[in-house]
């Protein structure tokens, strides 16, 4: 879906996973990302209904089908994001799975 904010063009991807740490992600797409970029990220775990907003750092992006890719994403901490209560919600449904 394309995104204009301030001026400045963007994509957004929606993508679910199972796939989930504190410290990464692991997600099918549509198309391809670019490795080492830097990406905004909003996440929902499945019991939350409030977005975490994060930074993600594309570690690694592989084809998986003709039509879509594997993409393998680095949380970083960050003060301008929700990062603390990111690790304190996974760690919390990690306990109770």
């Amino acid at each position: 879906i394309p995104e204009a904010q301030g001026g400045q063009s963007g994509r957004t991807l929606v993508s679910r996973t199972r796939d989930v740490s504190a410290r990464g992600i692991r997600l099918t797409t549509a198309e391809p990302v670019i490795r080492g970029a830097l990406l905004p990220a909003w996440v929902t775990l499945e019991d939350d209904n409030e977005p975490f907003g994060l930074m993600a750092e594309v570690v690694w992006c592989r084809a998986s089908t003709e039509t879509s890719w594997l993409v393998g994403l680095q949380i970083l901490e960050s003060d301008d994001t929700s990062y603390l209560e990111w690790v304190e919600a996974v760690a919390k449904a990690m306990s109770e799975g």
